[in-house]
C-alpha cells in the first residue's frame, strides 16, 4: 500500500490540532511531544500530520517562515522493494 500525505508546519501545534478538530471535524490520530509537537489527524478518512515549527529540525511555520510551509510525505508498505532501484525523498516513512 502507498499513499501520500500532507505535512503541515504549524506555530501551535495544540491551537492547530484543536482547530482541524472544531473546523473540520478532524480526528486526532495520535500525537508526540509536549512542547514541539507532531501528530497525526484525520478529516473524512483523509490522513495529514502537522508538526510544530522546530528550527533545529528544519521545520519553519508560517510565523517565521513568512508563508505556509507544507511537504509531503510519502508512506509505503513496499518502500524497501524500491528503494534499491529508484530514488527516494529522504524522508520517507513506512506503514505497518
Amino acid at each position: 500500500m502507498t499513499q501520500i500525505a500532507p505535512m503541515l508546519a504549524v506555530t501551535d501545534g495544540n491551537a492547530a490540532i484543536e482547530f482541524y478538530k472544531e473546523a473540520f471535524g478532524a480526528k486526532l490520530l495520535w500525537k508526540l511531544g509536549e512542547k514541539e509537537i507532531v501528530a497525526g489527524l484525520s478529516i473524512g478518512g483523509a490522513k495529514f500530520f502537522l508538526a510544530q515549527e522546530a528550527p533545529d529540525f528544519g521545520t519553519r511555520g508560517p510565523s517565521s517562515a513568512g508563508f505556509t510551509t507544507v511537504r509531503v510525505e510519502p508512506l509505503s508498505t513496499t518502500l524497501s522493494r524500491y528503494s534499491k532501484r529508484h530514488w527516494l525523498p529522504a524522508r520517507c516513512s513506512t506503514v505497518r
